[in-house]
């Protein structure tokens, strides 16, 4: 056996007794430090396969949907070699140790690492994805074998390769051996075979970059899918940081170092995340003003329509406010299927929601909706709120052009003294979002300046107010067509509750498109960058990072509207003044609707895990993160109490309503969405059928909504 596994494996060269076991233990070290850089690659692509509940979900896409694995299986294959070939190189390039006399007593235990750690690397990525429990199970047993068999035949082709080679030509010796002593590159690349591969390798690290600048527009990203976009990134990873290795001498010349204090000189430098602005066409309107004719109109329609009195003189008219909650694609996908389904149910309630308050991916899904009814408006078409080109546009991989934008031209960017604006991630999640707008509706409305939404008074479209975080202050931004000052005078009599906030729109003196006004409520680090805003001469203001650092619900924002605009409602509800209706009045019914992602108290204590191994370092890290997960029980618990219990005084208006619309992620599927920019089919269809089913007339949802969206209150078109 031990001659068979010795012929097998190449063992034969090495003496297997216990001092060679000791050698391996000795020089271990001494032989990976020389490419630890390329072990954090790999331990990066371990953590995404098996940890990161985003890479989880698209490993399991790419393992059940079939048009993914030709590209996949082409990526583990570049990354595998990319380990290899630069582990080897810089291992050949390398002195592996100063010292004579270690290397002398450990000859046995280095050379065994450097004939064999470069391989074990490249195949790593393989065997690995083989220890994926969903390879075993459905139909991708295809997928299963073809891996297996790459992972098993490409080492015997590629060392039966070399050999017919070397055989073939026997005056040409393609590769050198590795060594304990280090060569340098101009000696490496006499060698054919290595010449040929390391330019073959700079070539693929080139073309690999050009695809990113243009994943938007080709759509090459999407096509081979994340998974792959990641795994390509890797490989190419794997150049630019060895790149950095070759210079660096441990203990003699910390070029790693030096790389890092470069990195943190220039960044003073660099920054290429300002946001796109554009000249402002459209004049804001203070926020009373807006609502007062807002309401003025609304009260208008329903005294000018064929009602029916609620009691003996009184008409409840609901005005809505929605507050959706933050969670990425999760709740993108869950803003717009529920604001769908509403308008399905209750047609024309889009005339009777005064505003929408989005954090993070719940800003972004109302922002979806909110163009897409726009359009419809606008072209003056019946609305269909079954339409699926809504839902397909929100249906789409939304990470990959970001991953290509990380994974290359902003890795870029981070060495560069001098910023490129067209560098920056999240212009090109920004473009990502208006191509996929584009594609399924032919419309530009992602294009459009953002106040352009409301130029046109013909028709009612609600106001999202996108909710951000400043990260420089703590203070929450808001991005919104009405303005948010207050006149000062006023308000030294009645405090203003968005004194402290920061009208995005003011302070930069314009306007921005449509898709950055979206970005700047979900800019969360480090998978997109803050967005700087500045002032109109240039003096930077500060970064806005995602909305869910400061409050992920949306909540507040729609607190501090009811209390802003209270007196106008108070001051709008009138009687009739035509003489048939003398004693019709109107009385405006609040109505808040809170769309829900997070799991439950319950679920959120069923998975709390106390740390053992790195407490300190955990510790922190985790605190920061579950209080954030934990604000949304609390604020949602004192929203709920304080609408049921607080009665006006004054008795002016109706006590304000309160209605949740949750995603029930109580059960595993649920508790396992993920919080990124790409879905699964599987997750977007138990998100569909949550939709479909909390959401049916049967349901007691249903019956409670329509206690205030009857037909005779809403807008009579």
């Amino acid at each position: 056996m031990k001659i068979l596994f010795g012929e097998l494996f190449g063992f034969n060269d090495y003496d297997l007794n216990r001092d060679f076991l000791r050698q391996l233990r000795r020089t271990f070290w001494i032989v990976t430090r020389h490419i630890m850089l390329l072990l954090v690659v790999l331990v990066l692509y371990l953590f995404v396969l098996f940890k990161n509940p985003q890479g989880v979900d698209i490993v399991s896409e790419v393992i059940l949907n079939k048009r993914y694995w030709v590209w996949t299986l082409l990526a583990l294959l570049a990354l595998g070699i990319s380990l290899w070939f630069c582990a080897a190189f810089l291992l050949q390039m390398k002195e592996i140790s100063p010292d004579a006399a270690f290397k002398e007593d450990n000859q046995q235990g280095i050379q065994f690492w450097l004939d064999y750690l470069p391989g074990l690397l490249g195949l790593l990525p393989m065997i690995a994805l083989l220890l994926k429990g969903e390879l075993y199970r459905g139909e991708s047993w295809g997928f299963l074998v073809i891996l297996f068999l790459l992972l098993l035949i490409l080492p015997l082709i590629i060392k039966s390769f070399i050999r017919r080679l070397e055989g073939t030509l026997g005056s040409v010796k393609w590769f050198d051996d590795i060594s304990m002593e280090g060569r340098s590159l101009r000696s490496l690349l006499y060698f054919k075979g290595t010449r040929t591969i390391f330019w073959t390798f700079v070539g693929y690290s080139f073309v690999l970059f050009v695809l990113s600048l243009t994943s938007v527009e080709t759509g090459v990203a999407i096509l081979i899918g994340p998974f792959a976009v990641m795994i390509f990134g890797l490989s190419f990873m794997c150049a630019v940081l060895s790149l950095v290795m070759y210079y660096n001498i441990p203990g003699h010349r910390p070029a790693l170092l030096f790389f890092g204090i470069y990195i943190a000189v220039i960044s003073g430098w660099n920054d290429n995340s300002s946001i796109r602005t554009m000249p402002m066409k459209t004049e804001r309107v203070p926020l009373e003003e807006d609502f007062q004719q807002w309401a003025q109109k609304l009260v208008d329609n329903r005294f000018a329509s064929d009602t029916v009195t609620l009691g003996s003189d009184t008409l409840s008219v609901p005005i809505v406010f929605v507050a959706t909650e933050g969670g990425g694609l999760r709740a993108l996908f869950w803003t717009v299927l529920v604001l769908q389904k509403l308008e399905a149910e209750f047609p024309g309630l889009h005339n009777n929601i005064y505003g929408i308050s989005g954090v993070s991916g719940g800003g972004v899904g109302a922002t979806f909706y909110i163009s897409y009814l726009y359009d419809q408006l606008k072209q003056r078409r019946q609305l269909d709120p079954n339409d699926p080109r809504l839902t397909d546009t929100v249906h789409s991989d939304f990470l990959s052009d970001l991953l290509a934008s990380f994974l290359f031209q902003d890795n870029l960017q981070n060495v560069l003294p001098f910023a490129i604006k067209s560098f920056d991630r999240s212009r090109q999640l920004e473009d990502a979002w208006s191509h996929s707008f584009s594609f399924h509706t032919n419309s530009d409305t992602f294009e459009k300046g953002f106040t352009e939404l409301y130029a046109d008074t013909s028709f009612r479209l609600p106001r999202l107010f996108i909710n951000g975080t400043l990260a420089e202050s703590g203070q929450k931004t808001i991005v919104s067509y009405p303005l948010l000052r207050r006149d000062p005078v006023k308000a030294k009599n009645a405090p203003d509750v968005l004194r402290d906030e920061i009208d995005v729109l003011e302070q930069i003196g314009g306007d921005v498109p449509v898709k950055t006004a979206a970005s700047l409520c979900s800019r969360f680090p480090y998978l997109t960058s803050g967005g700087l805003i500045n002032e109109p001469g240039s003096q930077k203001i500060g970064h806005v990072i995602d909305g869910g650092y400061r409050e992920n619900t949306g909540l507040e924002t729609v607190w501090q509207l009811l209390l802003r605009l209270k007196p106008v409602m108070q001051r709008e509800q009138r009687k009739d003044s035509t003489a048939a209706k003398q004693e019709k009045w109107v009385q405006f019914q609040p109505v808040v609707l809170f769309i829900r992602n997070s799991p439950p108290t319950a679920v959120l204590d069923s998975a709390r895990h106390i740390p053992g191994i790195l407490h300190e370092l955990l510790i922190p890290v985790l605190g920061s993160g579950n209080a954030s997960d934990r604000r949304t029980p609390s604020i949602d618990a004192l929203t709920e109490n304080v609408f049921k219990n607080y009665i006006d005084k004054e008795k002016k208006l109706r006590t304000c309503a309160y209605e949740v619309i949750d995603l029930d992620r109580s059960r595993t599927g649920g508790f396992k969405l993920p919080l990124g920019w790409y879905f699964s089919d599987n997750s977007f269809q138990f998100v569909q059928k949550q939709a479909d089913y909390i959401l049916n007339k049967k349901r007691p949802l249903s019956d409670s909504l329509s206690k205030h969206f009857k037909p005779l209150a809403l807008w009579k078109d």
